[in-house]
């Protein structure tokens, strides 16, 4: 995802709220996902976040379609 916000925005309030939102739809359009989870958990608690000015977005492209692959960060 890429966005634009002001300097105060809380970052992870903001992601939180996202992933609470977008699991809670995709679970409820899609039940059969329910079987397929570790638990409850749809998304990972963790995340990444940069700003434009420190990586180009083909680096964020990269590391994006590089996720669960060994060594996506090199």
């Amino acid at each position: 995802m890429l966005f634009r916000a002001k300097p105060t925005l809380d970052i992870p309030k903001y992601m939180n709220a996202i992933k609470t939102i977008t699991s809670r739809e995709i679970k409820r359009n899609f039940p059969e996902v329910k079987q397929k989870l570790w638990g409850e958990a749809f998304w990972s608690p963790l995340y990444f976040l940069a700003t434009s000015g420190q990586v180009t977005l083909e680096q964020l492209k990269r590391y994006v379609d590089g996720q669960g692959e060994p060594d996506a960060a090199n």
